[in-house]
C-alpha cells in the first residue's frame, strides 16, 4: 500500500478496514454475517427511495418504493436485527392513496422511533383515474390504473401525526386539495412545526376538480404552522394560498412560489408586489434558489425600498422567473439584486427586451468567476419566437479527450456532462410567442443581435471553449448567424450538430460549411474553419445537397493539408456505403453508429 492510500485504509477500527482484513482471509472463513454492521447498516441506505436524487431536486421525486428495504428486513434474523436498530432507516415515509399505503406508513412510523421524518404524500391513483375518465386514457403498463380501493392520503397523514408535523423535518405534499367535509386539513397546519427544514406543497388537481368544477389549491391557516419554522431553510408552493406577508418568508435558502395563469390561490392572494418581494429577500440574505413563476412581481408599494437600496445575495446562483408583467417591473427587480456567483438565470416574459444583452441583463448580476474557465458550450436557439438557451461548462480534460479518438461506443458529447466540474445555463424566452403567428411578428434580426451581445459580453474567454453543441430545429438553424458565433468562439476544436426532438437536416450548418469553401477558395493558402478538427452529427436525416456540401467541405481541407481528424455520423439516416467510402478518404478517422438497436458499424482511417 503506498503512500497516497487514504488514511482510512490504515485506521484498523474504520469500516473499510474490517471489511479488507474480511476480504483477505480464506474463502471459506467470508461469510456476509462477518461484514461490520456498520458497513451493512450505510449498504442498506441505498435502498432507501430518491437515494440517488440530487438534493437540489428534492421536491420534484417521482413515486418513491420502500419495499427493497422491507425485503431486506425479512432476508434473515441478523439483517432484520440491524434494520429494526438502525431507527434512520425507518425515517423516510411514504404516504399514498392505495390500500397498502397507510399500513406501510405506520410500519415506517413506528420502526423510526425518535428520528427526525422525511415525509411524502401524493394521491397518483386518484389523478390517474380522473385522467383517464376525463379524458378517455387508457392506462396500461406501469401506468396501468389501480382498481383497489382509494384513501386519503392526507386523512392518514392527519391521523399519524395527531399533534401536527412536530417530528418532522421534510415535508413533500403532491395532492389535491378538494373540499372534503371529513376532513379539515387546514387544522393540521396550524401546529407547530419545530424541526421542519424543507417544505414543498403543490396542489395538483391532475382532472380533478372542486364542486363547482374549478381547480383546487391549499388555503393555508393564517398563520401557518402557528408562525412557529424556525429551521425552514426550503419552501416550495405550487397553487398554495400563504399571504404574502406571511412569516414564513425569513431565512429561507430556496424560495419556488409557482401558480397556473388561471390558479384561484393568484386571485386570493394576488401577486407579490416589488417592494414586497425584495423585503422578503432581505429577510432572506443566505438565499441560494429563486422561482417564480406567474406570482409576480407587479409594480405596488411605496418604491422606497427599491429606490434607496440593494439587496446583497452573496449565495444567489439560481434565479427563474415566468411572468407576463411589464418589463420594467422585471427589470426594476433584477438590477436590485446584488450576486457575484451566479449559475443559472431563466427568464420567461412576454417583449423581451431585444437589441443588446444589457437591456435584460443588470450589471449588478454577475456569473461565478468560474464561468471563464468553461470550455464546452451548448447553444439552442429559435430566432422566430425569441427563446435561447445557453450551457458552458467547465469539463475535466477535455482538451485531451478531444486529442484523441473518441472511444467504440460514444455517440456525441453527452460524456462531457459526466465530466462536468461547473456550468452555467442561461434561458432567455418570449412566453407571448409560441405559434406560428410569431412568424409575422418577430423581429428576429434584433434577437439575433441579442445572443451574438451575449455571446460577447459572457464568453469572457473564448480561447477556452473548445467544443460547440449546437442543438436546434431545422427551421432554426436556417437563420443562424454562424459566421459571426464562430468569429466570436474561434478556437472551436469539435462541433456536435444534434437536435433532441426530432431528426434533421442541418442543411443550415452544411450551408454554412459551404459558404465558408467558397470564401477560402478565393485564397490560395486559406481554410475554411481551420481550428475545427471534429465533426459529430447525430439523428440527421441527409439530403443529397447537405451530404455534398459536407462532402465538398471535407475535400477542401483534405486538399489544404488540414483533414478533420474525427468525423462521427450516430444514427444517421440518408448516407449509402458508397458515400461514407468517399468520406472516409476525405478524414483521418471515420466512426458510424447505425440506427438500428445495439449495432454498432465502425469505419476507421488512419490515412
Amino acid at each position: 500500500m503506498d503512500s497516497t492510500t487514504p488514511n482510512r485504509f490504515h485506521d484498523r477500527s474504520s469500516p473499510l478496514a474490517k471489511l479488507a482484513s474480511i476480504a483477505s482471509q480464506p474463502y471459506t472463513k467470508r461469510y456476509i454475517s462477518r461484514i461490520p454492521t456498520e458497513i451493512i447498516t450505510h449498504i442498506f441506505t441505498f435502498l432507501l427511495p430518491g437515494s440517488q436524487v440530487s438534493k437540489d431536486l428534492w421536491f420534484l421525486r417521482p413515486r418513491e418504493t420502500y419495499d427493497d428495504l422491507l425485503v431486506a428486513s425479512r432476508v434473515c434474523r441478523e439483517w432484520r436485527r440491524i434494520c429494526l436498530s438502525a431507527t434512520s432507516l425507518w425515517s423516510f415515509i411514504w404516504i399514498g392513496d392505495d390500500d397498502i399505503s397507510p399500513h406501510r406508513a405506520d410500519i415506517f412510523s413506528h420502526r423510526s422511533g425518535n428520528s427526525p421524518l422525511e415525509v411524502t404524500i401524493r394521491n397518483d391513483e386518484a389523478v390517474k383515474q380522473a385522467l383517464a375518465s376525463r379524458f378517455s386514457i387508457p392506462l396500461e403498463g406501469p401506468e396501468k390504473i389501480f382498481t383497489g380501493p382509494l384513501v386519503d392520503p392526507l386523512l392518514h397523514l392527519k391521523r399519524l401525526f395527531p399533534h401536527g408535523p412536530t417530528r418532522i423535518k421534510t415535508l413533500k405534499i403532491n395532492s389535491t386539495f378538494v373540499e372534503n367535509e371529513q376532513l379539515d386539513i387546514s387544522e393540521w397546519f396550524e401546529n407547530p412545526a419545530p424541526i421542519l427544514e424543507s417544505l414543498a406543497i403543490r396542489v395538483d388537481s391532475g382532472g380533478l376538480r372542486d364542486e363547482d368544477g374549478d381547480e383546487s389549491y391549499f388555503e393555508s391557516p393564517h398563520p401557518i404552522f402557528d408562525g412557529c419554522t424556525p429551521a425552514l431553510r426550503k419552501l416550495s408552493l405550487d397553487n398554495v394560498e400563504i399571504p404574502w406577508d406571511s412569516a414564513i418568508f425569513k431565512n429561507l435558502t430556496l424560495l419556488r412560489i409557482c401558480h397556473h395563469p388561471e390558479s384561484l390561490a393568484i386571485g386570493v392572494i394576488g401577486k407579490v408586489t416589488l417592494d414586497r418581494l425584495l423585503e422578503i429577500l432581505v429577510d432572506c440574505p443566505s438565499l441560494v434558489s429563486l422561482e417564480l413563476q406567474n406570482a409576480g412581481p407587479i409594480s405596488g408599494g411605496d418604491g422606497k425600498l427599491q429606490n434607496s437600496s440593494r439587496v446583497d445575495l452573496p449565495y444567489l446562483r439560481n434565479i427563474s422567473v415566468e411572468t407576463m408583467e411589464d418589463m420594467t417591473v422585471v427589470k426594476s427587480f433584477l438590477g436590485s439584486l446584488h450576486t457575484s456567483v451566479l449559475q443559472n438565470f431563466d427568464i420567461e416574459m412576454v417583449a423581451l427586451p431585444l437589441g443588446n444583452i444589457s437591456n435584460l441583463f443588470p450589471q449588478t448580476l454577475k456569473f461565478d468567476p468560474r464561468l471563464a474557465l468553461c470550455n464546452y458550450i451548448v447553444l439552442d436557439f429559435t430566432p422566430w419566437n425569441e427563446r435561447l438557451v445557453v450551457e458552458l461548462s467547465h469539463v475535466e480534460r477535455l482538451n485531451t479527450c478531444l486529442r484523441r479518438k473518441l472511444g467504440l461506443k460514444t455517440e456525441a458529447l453527452h460524456w462531457a456532462v459526466d465530466k462536468t466540474k461547473f456550468d452555467v445555463k442561461i434561458n432567455f424566452d418570449n412566453g407571448a410567442y409560441r405559434d406560428e403567428a410569431f412568424v409575422v411578428y418577430g423581429d428576429q434580426p434584433a434577437f439575433i443581435q441579442l445572443i451574438l451581445s451575449f455571446l460577447r459580453q459572457f464568453c469572457v474567454h473564448p480561447e477556452n471553449l473548445l467544443a460547440l453543441y449546437i442543438r436546434a430545429s431545422d427551421a432554426a438553424l436556417v437563420d443562424w448567424p454562424f459566421r459571426d458565433i464562430f468569429e466570436i468562439l474561434n478556437n472551436v476544436r469539435c462541433v456536435q450538430v444534434w437536435d433532441d426532438c426530432e431528426a434533421i437536416s442541418a442543411a443550415g450548418f452544411m450551408s454554412f460549411l459551404d459558404d465558408e469553401v467558397e470564401r477560402a477558395s478565393t485564397q490560395e493558402d486559406a481554410v475554411a474553419c481551420p481550428r475545427l478538427e471534429k465533426l459529430v452529427f447525430g439523428n440527421i436525416d441527409f439530403e443529397e445537397s447537405s451530404f455534398q456540401q459536407l462532402h465538398a467541405f471535407l475535400v477542401h481541407r483534405k486538399k489544404r493539408k488540414s483533414k478533420i481528424r474525427y468525423l462521427g455520423l450516430c444514427y444517421c439516416r440518408g448516407i449509402f456505403e458508397d458515400q461514407l467510402s468517399s468520406l472516409k478518404q476525405c478524414v483521418r478517422l471515420l466512426r458510424v453508429v447505425k440506427d438500428e438497436p445495439n449495432s454498432d458499424s465502425n469505419s476507421e482511417s488512419t490515412a
